[in-house]
């Protein structure tokens, strides 16, 4: 998994490796930027985020750790 370019890493397209998640498994996962919560976290991550570092809707949610 971490030796693949990840189509959608922070730096942009391409521009870096896939990481594995190091936290725990969950019931509910919580965005560390806006707060939102889902079921799982594969639900959580395709979901564009409104308060990421970079700008409304240019970047996903990110688990809590």
């Amino acid at each position: 998994m971490t030796g693949c370019v990840c189509p959608r890493h922070e730096n942009g397209p391409d521009k870096g490796y896939h990481a594995p998640y190091e936290g725990d498994i969950k019931q509910r996962y919580t965005c560390k930027y806006c707060g939102v919560t889902a079921s799982s976290i594969n639900r959580l991550t395709n979901g564009s985020c409104v308060r990421h570092p970079r700008g409304q809707g240019k970047g996903f949610h990110q688990p809590l750790l």
